[in-house]
């Protein structure tokens, strides 16, 4: 409140981006205003979309606050050299940063732990599961040190068809999550008419992860928004890494 008014203009910048990066979300009980603030993307609300999608959503589980110590990094591969079977590969690659422990079985303290999460991806709804790694049935702790692998879950969610899986990564270990799927065909018939868009979700928080994409279409790509590196234009490839500070779109046309 002693905030002198030469300062207001600074202090709704630093608002603004606060809610462009999902720092804090808005909830309202009038819909008109709530469907206004829909269009900033400033409630968290899961957005509609009729092309490709993903989200990804991690789930503290006991963990702490090890998440601030964790590396996420995600790649996202297309195959869609075959328009009418268009595969994609979501990888998830997290290192835990926490401090190790002398006693392997007790491997936590005040702060920092084993980073234990059920990760749930938000893929467009009708994507067909055909092979997933690394779901875990338990922490390695518990079973001196095996990994012993665990189901994943298919389910609908918020207009979107979702996997879920629980994993966990030691102090000072990598891990990889990975889930390979079928597209539906409302994707798969944009791509007939050599177009492609993909929306991006950022999980409320998250600024840290970096998501890298390399989607091959089998026809050189013409016109991409965001653009490539100079040196990987005139191919049937797109690829970029973009961090995932915020919510992003990515079209491409063939």
């Amino acid at each position: 409140m002693k905030l002198p008014a030469s300062k207001w203009p600074q202090l709704l910048d630093e608002l603004t981006n606060a809610l462009n990066r999902k720092q804090f979300l808005i909830y309202v009980t009038d819909p008109d205003l709530m469907a206004r603030l829909d269009r900033f993307g400033w409630t968290g609300r899961v957005k509609g979309t009729d092309g490709d999608y993903l989200m990804i959503i991690d789930a503290n589980l006991a963990a702490l606050k090890t998440d601030a110590v964790v590396e996420k990094n995600y790649s996202y591969e297309l195959d869609a050299t075959d328009p009418n079977n268009v595969i994609a590969t979501v990888t998830l690659d997290y290192l835990n940063n926490a401090p190790g422990y002398a006693d392997p079985t007790d491997p936590i303290n005040y702060k920092f732990t084993v980073y234990r999460t059920y990760t749930r991806v938000y893929v467009p709804q009708g994507s067909e599961l055909i092979d997933s790694q690394g779901a875990m049935l338990t922490d390695r702790h518990f079973v001196n040190g095996r990994f012993i692998p665990g189901q994943v879950d298919v389910f609908k969610e918020l207009g979107k068809t979702v996997f879920g899986a629980f994993w966990s990564i030691e102090p000072q270990g990598q891990q990889q999550l990975s889930f390979t799927y079928r597209l539906p065909p409302a994707v798969a018939e944009q791509i007939r008419e050599e177009r492609y868009r993909l929306d991006w979700q950022k999980q409320s928080g998250n600024d840290e992860a970096a998501l890298t994409l390399d989607l091959s279409f089998g026809k050189n790509v013409m016109r991409a928004v965001p653009p490539e590196e100079e040196a990987e234009w005139g191919d049937p490839h797109y690829r970029v890494i973009s961090n995932t500070m915020l919510d992003r779109s990515f079209e491409v046309s063939f």
